[in-house]
């Protein structure tokens, strides 16, 4: 159905599957889409294509992983292999917007995103979560403590 096929794709195409039978089921219209990091990309392709629903882009790290800065990555100019340059073909084709959480990300994806432009981007920085938490009175031989989000395998000490 995506014409695609590579590593991954079966997560993609899971929540495009179900996001279609919630538009199918709803009497509702949708007005627009918001996806949100890695493995939505399909789901919104296939969604802004099928329904013409407005899609707003949101990038959290720089996409494909293979364009990550050195060392995480190969860089801005690193060749994609075929089916990963046409997936970002896509996404720029049917996206309508795209949110970044800094300035510096937002120039470092347009400088490879070649049919996005400036106007269709914003910067919207994370939320300063630590600004929230109440101000508490630190120990100086307190434990640490650790939260773990792993492998389920692996348990912290």
């Amino acid at each position: 159905k995506t014409r695609l096929l590579y590593n991954g794709i079966d997560v993609s195409y899971f929540f495009s599957k179900k996001v279609e039978k919630v538009i199918s089921s709803n009497k509702v219209s949708y007005d627009i889409m918001i996806t949100r990091g890695y493995s939505t990309e399909i789901a919104g392709i296939r969604i802004a294509k099928k329904n013409g629903i407005k899609w707003i882009m949101n990038w959290n790290d720089p996409y494909p992983m293979e364009k990550f800065p050195p060392p995480y990555g190969f860089g801005y100019n690193f060749k994609l292999p075929f089916y990963k340059e046409m997936v970002l073909k896509r996404i720029q084709r049917y996206a309508n917007f795209y949110t970044f959480p800094s300035h510096r990300l937002r120039n470092y994806m347009l400088s490879y995103l070649s049919d996005a432009t400036f106007d269709e981007t914003a910067v919207i920085p994370h939320m300063a979560h630590s600004m929230l938490l109440p101000k508490t009175k630190k120990e100086k031989n307190e434990r640490i403590k650790i939260i773990h989000a792993g492998c389920s395998s692996t348990k912290p000490r």
